[in-house]
């Protein structure tokens, strides 16, 4: 943010120029903290991630938790800031009118993200900001999840003609495991139909292919939680198509 340092008053009015969207779930006497060390750019949308290990330490959370951190770290450029941990100067928010009313849930910050850049401005990862969420996972809410996350990201693909963009946890790697997936299901139906055995031989090659496009994710896995964990998660991946985390739909802000 332009402008030299200050103290007292000054500080607080800066930060108060600002408007930071972090959003923590916690349980317990001391919640965790969504840590803050970044420039704040005048002309850009500052976004942070969740921490690669959650509050709670189920499989699901773990995996859903990695799996954000990953996808929305990769890139130094991200195609959009979640609102998780999003930070942005006040009255530019409200400059362009802030969240579009009555939008797609779940996706209010993909298209806000997508709307300040074609209006020139920047969007910036800083991966010092983070979030210890708690999502309280278990395989049917990751299915659920999945499902509801896949119907929209697909329309909203669809209507901006951007289907294949590797966009965040909406990530071509994602896409290739989902499509790898149902190759190899049809592999299996084709050999119960003709008993033909070649037909099973598609399937080690897909895995292969998935894992190699998906090697950096799998590599997030084992530095998170060990090769075990990393050999169970690809799987999981296949089969929630855009499981990427809980940014669930949030209230857009009255417009002013």
């Amino acid at each position: 943010m332009p402008g030299r340092r200050g103290t007292g008053s000054g500080k607080e009015q800066r930060r108060r120029s600002f408007l930071h969207r972090c959003r923590l779930h916690y349980v317990g006497r001391h919640p965790p903290k969504c840590r803050r060390g970044s420039n704040l750019a005048s002309d850009a949308l500052i976004g942070g991630t969740y921490t690669s290990i959650p509050y709670d330490n189920g499989f699901f959370s773990i995996f859903q938790s990695v799996f954000v951190h990953y996808n929305e770290t990769k890139a130094p450029e991200p195609d959009y800031i979640a609102t998780h941990a999003m930070a942005i100067r006040a009255d530019l928010f409200r400059t362009m009118q802030g969240f579009t009313e009555n939008f797609l849930p779940i996706l209010e910050d993909v298209e806000f993200s997508h709307r300040l850049r074609r209006s020139g401005y920047t969007l910036m990862m800083d991966t010092r900001i983070l979030v210890r969420h708690i999502f309280g996972y278990t395989l049917v809410k990751s299915l659920k999840n999945a499902y509801r996350k896949s119907r929209y990201w697909t329309a909203y693909s669809l209507a901006n003609s951007d289907l294949f963009r590797d966009s965040g946890t909406a990530s071509l790697g994602l896409k290739a495991a989902v499509v790898s997936f149902a190759l190899s299901l049809l592999s299996v139906f084709l050999f119960l139909l003709s008993r033909n055995s070649r037909f099973l031989l598609l399937v080690p090659l897909l895995l292969t292919v998935t894992v190699f496009v998906n090697r950096g994710l799998v590599i997030s896995f084992s530095r998170a939680k060990g090769l075990a964990f990393a050999v169970r998660a690809p799987l999981l991946s296949a089969c929630l198509p855009h499981s990427g985390g809980t940014r669930c739909s949030c209230r857009a802000m009255k417009r002013r």
